[in-house]
């Protein structure tokens, strides 16, 4: 008489589920540490981007300060000259 084959195809099955929790405890480690990765990524990519933002900044002041200079330099310089200022209301008494 053959012999019973559910008891080989029960263990048969443990040893898939096991190799299942296996594969899915390990694909949950490698998740792990990519998204630590990515995390250690993103902080780097921050840091630089803030250096990056403030070396912009110290270099656009300068240029800033001197460009509202030269813009009240400007408006003073040509108010006078303007129709109805009172320099010209002046001249003309």
């Amino acid at each position: 008489m053959p012999k019973d084959p559910r008891p080989l195809l029960t263990e048969a099955s443990y040893v898939a589920v096991g190799f299942s929790v296996l594969a899915y405890q390990k694909a949950q480690v490698r998740r792990r540490d990519f998204e630590s990765y990515l995390h250690g990524q993103v902080a780097e990519a921050t840091a630089r981007v803030n250096r990056l933002t403030e070396d912009a900044r110290t270099r656009i002041e300068p240029i800033t300060d001197i460009a509202k200079l030269l813009a009240g330099e400007a408006v003073s310089r040509t108010e006078p000259l303007l129709p109805g200022n009172r320099s010209d209301e002046d001249r003309s008494a």
